[in-house]
């Protein structure tokens, strides 16, 4: 697991998972009695092929819980996250940011800006 990737889950108890592309830390904390996976989206990865890792990891675990942590803007052609079971998607702070900054320039917000004056 590289640094960046851990230092998203500052403020959580966690071991760092080494020489593994579907994990990059399982937390201490369980759930049902198995391992709760976590997982960061890499730079030139997309959402997809990442879930899709993660979910193989899932299955040779035993994790029945996992996070998935997108960092990048979904490029997929359809554009809806992947769904797997027991696997929650979550936005990292940039990309939070970037969403929220996409909308605050998006055509939509801008009129609704203009009808509330």
């Amino acid at each position: 697991a590289d640094k960046e990737a851990l230092s998203l889950l500052n403020g959580l108890e966690f071991n760092p998972v080494q020489r593994n592309k579907g994990i990059d830390a399982i937390l201490v904390e369980q759930f049902d009695d198995a391992p709760v996976l976590v997982r960061v989206q890499k730079s030139q990865e997309s959402i997809d092929e990442a879930a899709s890792l993660l979910a193989k990891a899932m299955k040779t675990k035993k994790s029945k819980k996992s996070f998935l942590i997108q960092t990048q803007l979904n490029t997929s052609l359809f554009n809806s996250p992947p769904k797997y079971e027991g696997m929650i998607l979550l936005d990292s702070p940039a990309l939070q940011i970037k969403r929220a900054n996409k909308a605050l320039h998006s055509d939509e917000f801008s009129a609704a800006l203009q009808i509330r004056r």
